[in-house]
């Protein structure tokens, strides 16, 4: 990558052009207008890079300080002139927006899709040139096929690149877009939200295997009917086929020497059929 220390111009603001690949999307107008203010205030205090094409300039990095100084009435703008092989250009373009936090992941794999595109660069060599390491080339190219929404979810920063990668792993999309809602209104962490995905795949198995008839759902077993105890005799009924009343106490007090009469009369009853029984063992005993 070409050194940096090189010195510093002050560049007419209409010879300037913006970058013909910009690695932000959009522009947060809010974030424009304050940094166009510290501008207005305090200056442009870190200088663009940008390449000269015949008699104008094309900005490689500070597109949004660029932007800003036109916002903020600058008439020129503090410059480095890259002169450098035009390849180290995307090297540099990278590096400028990686180490600034408002530049999204996405944002970024983008570009690095877009060198490549351009470029026929492999991730090994985009990794080579941007002095990154392929894992860290891969990685971020891996949110170029999230789907949309979860795309979205990154770009505003709602949830973090490793959460996203883990919710493209559904293939349900019901499923994966009621996850990324959980994700964003819950806050869930990524630690939550693999534990989501792995309940998920151990579903997604079981499915699998009932399909194929490998596992094989065991029958229900049908519920014990409820059951409960007679009020008046307490011997105990299927539920179903109990009925309930509604009395004046009146009645009530009725109702409840109705029932000590009839259950004195059972036990009554059960004694003497006691009785009989033994004398008839006795009999028989005897003879």
């Amino acid at each position: 990558m070409a050194p940096l220390d090189k010195k510093v111009e002050e560049i007419s603001i209409d010879l300037l052009d913006a970058p013909s690949r910009d690695m932000r999307q959009v522009m947060s107008r809010e974030k424009l207008e304050d940094l166009a203010a510290s501008i207005a205030r305090y200056g442009v205090l870190e200088p663009i890079l940008v390449r000269q094409d015949g008699g104008r300039y094309e900005i490689k990095a500070g597109n949004r300080r660029y932007e800003a100084s036109k916002m903020a009435g600058k008439v020129t703008i503090p410059a480095i002139v890259l002169d450098g092989p035009v390849g180290e250009d995307d090297a540099i373009t990278l590096e400028e927006n990686v180490l600034r936090e408002d530049v999204d992941p996405v944002s970024i794999a983008r570009y690095i899709q877009l060198i490549m595109k351009e470029r026929g660069y492999t991730a090994i060599m985009c990794a080579e040139k941007f002095g990154k390491s392929r894992e860290w080339v891969n990685y971020h190219l891996r949110l170029i096929d999230l789907p949309a929404n979860v795309k979205q979810a990154v770009e505003g920063g709602v949830i973090a690149v490793q959460s996203a990668l883990l919710l493209g792993e559904i293939s349900d999309e019901k499923y994966r877009d009621w996850m990324l809602e959980q994700a964003v209104v819950t806050g869930a962490t990524i630690r939550v939200v693999r534990n989501w995905i792995l309940g998920w795949k151990n579903d997604e198995t079981l499915r699998a295997r009932i399909q194929t008839g490998d596992y094989v759902v065991p029958p229900a077993i049908p519920p014990m009917p409820m059951m409960g105890e007679c009020w008046l005799c307490g011997e105990r009924y299927q539920s179903e086929t109990m009925i309930s009343l509604r009395v004046d106490t009146g009645c009530w007090d009725w109702l409840v020497g109705v029932r000590k009469l009839y259950r004195s009369d059972q036990r009554t009853e059960g004694v003497n059929n006691g009785q009989a029984d033994g004398q008839t063992r006795g009999a028989g005993e005897h003879i």
